[in-house]
């Protein structure tokens, strides 16, 4: 009878084990949590492109601070979106070691894109006035890439995502 109890159990307690690990599995990413990642890789490629071209363009980093202001709204929303998907996947240190893997790819630049075109990107950015949409066609027209996990973008299918 004790051994059926420990089967039991042992049983009952892998089971609970698993189903955390099962909701913390990378899901892919809805194209809006994509359009989201997309405005927070040009946020993010801005702010570094800011502390590296500093010194060359005395405006760039004052203009990413003006921009940040401005856009707060939007940022607060895009980053709002990614760490909803992060707290269902992966907790918030999955969040964390995202943003960080997505600064370090622009450590030293970004292919194409040297300070003037960065100060340009910022100029535009500002010239958004906050606005999302704005942002999201300013990311796409500028072809930003957005930083996604090893998922990737969950395939679009008509009224899904």
């Amino acid at each position: 009878m004790i051994g059926r109890r420990i089967l039991f159990f042992c049983g009952a307690a892998s089971a609970l084990v698993a189903l955390p690990m099962a909701e913390l599995r990378a899901t892919c990413w809805k194209q809006s949590a994509v359009a989201a990642a997309r405005v927070r890789t040009m946020e993010t490629l801005m702010m570094v492109s800011a502390l590296r071209c500093r010194d060359r363009d005395a405006t760039v980093l004052p203009n990413y601070n003006k921009f940040v202001l401005a856009s707060r709204g939007a940022l607060d929303s895009i980053n709002g979106a990614i760490r909803e998907k992060f707290a269902k996947e992966g907790g918030m240190s999955a969040y964390d070691k995202y943003v960080t893997q997505m600064a370090n790819q622009f450590g030293n630049g970004k292919a194409g894109m040297d300070c003037a075109a960065a100060a340009e990107l910022l100029t535009k950015a500002l010239a958004a006035n906050g606005s999302l949409p704005a942002l999201s066609l300013l990311a796409e027209s500028a072809a930003i890439t957005p930083h996604l996990t090893e998922a990737g973008a969950c395939p679009v299918r008509a009224g899904l995502n």
